[in-house]
């Protein structure tokens, strides 16, 4: 009996330890997507950033343009009188 009951503590201890290494390799695992997750959204961020800084000064070239141009029809204009 007395090995019975030794044979069942040991189980019980094994399933045991089986079940907290799969808890602790879940956890790992999460950990490490939450990780990969922060990165994507940083590189994403920077991306962003690069991408509208861009946009920005090709709106400032168009606009630098546009004033040129206008400017340069309102001298012919000017010219013309």
């Amino acid at each position: 009996m007395a090995s019975v009951i030794a044979s069942a503590r040991r189980s019980t201890a094994s399933v045991f330890d089986v079940v907290t290494d799969v808890a602790t390799a879940a956890s790992r695992t999460l950990a490490s997507a939450t990780l990969a997750a922060d990165t994507l959204h940083l590189k994403a961020r920077e991306m962003h950033a690069a991408v509208r800084s861009r946009s920005v000064a090709n709106m400032v070239v168009t606009d630098r343009r546009e004033i040129m141009l206008a400017a340069k029809d309102y001298v012919d204009m000017l010219e013309d009188m």
